[in-house]
């Protein structure tokens, strides 16, 4: 199901859609209670079963809300609606079986075919259900089982896993998780086992915190003969070299990292050779590039050190600048922000903040600082950042189309107990949307990010007053999962 999210989208649709639709529209609100989580996901297949295409995402929302009640062939069937080769609902099914797994403490009723991946998610995802039930014996057991592929799931989930036994003071665990982590990337064939999101410099840290150093030398070498093999590591702008140099840095190696750092602004210059006249694309483009590298290098030795290649960045951000893209014409200060953020250069974000050319940049440039604050836990500089995004967001004349950043940061504000923001940003984002060309358009996204932000009657009350029926199932489904969550999670607290 592909709802348009604009008004008559209905008309191209069976007229029956309007009798599936009745029960859904005959619920009334109260102003302290919602329907009931079991009546909102019949309401919402009630919505998907009107129309032949399916939409993948809110069976996966539906189903999920169900294994969280414990209705885990429930769960199967409402997948089974869709197409399942679609990768939505393959990874509906994982995460449904990993629900199951951590509510029943079995694997027995687990599909067998949901094992068959060569990666390892579905072992990954069981030993996650294990941790919760504090099984730690059977999760390891899991991991074990994961193929010793530089492929394999345990390389994107191992951070997950190592933060779960740390808190839970699991060292030895810890330790075994990381030697099998650290064995997959003893396979790596190409620098795309060292991307960034996988975090390897992260392993490497903690390799040698616990008395595993020659394993955390050992994955260095063998990184830094792939880069010097991979042309493909040309690609990515020097990214995979500064990447390294912090991974070095991890073990005390500041020479070595050092010259690592180096060669990292060699491929950037090397590349830039190849666009002797460029475009505005490859200004953005090289401003990220060179904030990656100088965001780990200010991470690893301090900002001074990282002056020059800031100062490339902002150079080519400036460059990048098109005002006649009102939305995203100034997009590579964004991502320069969002290079601080991953490489753990948050001070850096501070001056950033400052070369942003107007009010609403500014405040995404906030909403990604309060994103990454929440991430980590940090809920007093996730406030101070949401309050100085509403400071620039609290005033009219802003076009429709910033509403969805509107409901972005209201959604992080509610998450941070910044209440009235939220409820102040949302019905200005509200507002924006209902004066759009196409009326409450923008409805459904900020119904999802009132979900989100712990807003439950408030989203319902936007998810009523969207015109089209269809646009209603997705914020629903988003619904259906919070409330079934909420539910089980309360269910888990001693009586």
């Amino acid at each position: 199901m592909k709802a348009t999210g604009r008004p008559n989208s209905l008309s191209l649709f069976a007229p029956s859609l309007w009798f599936a639709c009745a029960a859904f529209s005959q619920h009334s609100l109260a102003q302290d209670s919602l329907p009931p989580v079991r009546q909102l996901i019949s309401d919402t297949l009630a919505l998907c079963n009107a129309v032949a295409e399916k939409d993948s995402e809110v069976l996966s929302q539906v189903a999920i809300a169900q294994c969280y009640l414990g209705e885990f062939f429930a769960a199967r069937k409402t997948l089974q609606l869709g197409d399942s080769s679609d990768f939505k609902i393959q990874l509906a099914h994982q995460n449904c079986a990993q629900i199951e797994i951590e509510r029943t403490g079995s694997i027995a009723s687990i599909p067998s075919d949901l094992w068959q991946d060569e990666r390892g998610t579905m072992q990954c995802k069981a030993a996650l259900a294990f941790l919760e039930r504090n099984e730690v014996e059977k999760a390891l057991d899991q991991l074990r089982r994961i193929p010793k592929s530089p492929d394999s799931a345990l390389t994107l989930f191992g951070v997950e896993l190592i933060e779960i036994l740390t808190k839970r003071q699991r060292k030895e665990a810890c330790r075994t998780v990381l030697l099998l982590w650290a064995l997959r990337l003893e396979q790596a064939e190409s620098a795309d086992a060292y991307r960034t999101n996988l975090q390897v410099p992260q392993l490497v840290k903690w390799l040698g915190e616990y008395d595993e150093r020659p394993t955390a030398h050992a994955v260095c070498q063998h990184w830094r003969s792939i880069l010097e093999s991979d042309s493909k590591a040309a690609g990515v702008r020097g990214t995979p070299w500064a990447e390294y140099a912090k991974g070095l840095a991890a073990l005390g190696d500041n020479e070595g990292a050092s010259a690592a750092f180096s060669k990292a602004y060699d491929w950037l210059a090397e590349q830039r050779k190849n666009y002797p006249v460029p475009r505005k694309s490859a200004y953005k483009s090289w401003a990220e590039s060179y904030a990656k590298v100088a965001a780990r290098q200010a991470a690893v030795f301090g900002p001074e050190h990282a002056l020059a290649g800031y100062n490339s960045a902002y150079e080519f951000a400036s460059l990048s600048v098109d005002p006649s893209d009102r939305q995203l014409g100034d997009f590579a200060f964004d991502q320069i922000v969002a290079a601080q953020l991953e490489a753990g250069d948050e001070n850096g974000t501070q001056e950033t903040i400052k070369r942003f050319p107007s009010p609403r940049s500014k405040a995404r440039c906030w909403l990604r600082i309060s994103s990454h604050a929440l991430a980590k836990g940090k809920t007093d500089a996730a406030r101070a950042a949401i309050r100085a995004a509403f400071e620039q967001l609290d005033r009219d004349g802003f076009e429709p189309f910033v509403a969805a950043e509107m409901a972005l940061v209201a959604s992080n504000a509610g998450r941070s107990g910044e209440k009235e923001i939220a409820h102040k940003l949302f019905r200005r984002a509200l507002a924006l949307s209902a004066a759009n060309k196409a009326p409450r358009a923008d409805h459904p996204f900020i119904a999802r990010f009132q979900i989100h932000g712990g807003m439950p009657i408030d989203a319902y009350q936007t998810i009523q007053s969207i015109p089209p029926m269809l646009d209603r199932a997705q914020p629903l489904a988003d619904l259906c999962h919070a409330l079934a969550k909420a539910e089980y999670e309360t269910s888990k607290q001693p009586k």
